[in-house]
């Protein structure tokens, strides 16, 4: 039930459920302030789509978070740390997909935990950072049980 809240609240939010897409970005705030087409008039009065004259793609911000939990901590946090990422993520109004996951061990050397977080620009992943909820689980969680802690943000 609690999920399933959770889902339609984001879905009321108009956050997107799944990955998004660089073309999924242009919407109507990227458009022309007058609100006009993507085309335009040159000088000559033929209609052109001047790559100028088209609507600019929005930078993004993608967050990446490596976790690798001491070996006493892996059974017993791993679990706790995915649940609570899991649970938290898509509440923050900044967030536009979240996706975290234990590693499946497929090979040698690699981290307990993964987060990617998309956002739609850098003041967006700031108000996640530094998200009194979201310091909570960093705090109580993965800083006292993690060996190695590795992140990373692009633009995208």
């Amino acid at each position: 039930m609690r999920i399933a809240r959770m889902r339609e609240k984001h879905v009321e939010q108009g956050r997107s459920l799944r990955p998004m897409g660089r073309q999924r970005r242009l919407d109507e705030r990227d458009r022309p302030p007058d609100g006009g087409s993507v085309t335009s008039k040159d000088t000559s009065g033929k209609i052109g789509s001047h790559p100028s004259t088209l609507p600019r793609m929005r930078t993004m911000i993608r967050h990446h978070v490596l976790i690798t939990l001491h070996d006493d901590a892996k059974d017993t946090v791993a679990d706790q740390i995915v649940n609570e990422l899991a649970t938290y993520g898509p509440t923050c109004r900044t967030v536009r997909t979240y996706a975290v996951g234990r590693d499946l061990a497929l090979a040698e050397g690699t981290a307990t935990v993964a987060v990617v977080a998309e956002f739609d620009d850098v003041e967006g992943y700031q108000f996640y950072a530094q998200d009194p909820a979201h310091v909570d689980i960093i705090e109580r969680l993965i800083k006292p049980n993690a060996a190695n802690l590795v992140r990373a943000q692009t633009a995208f």
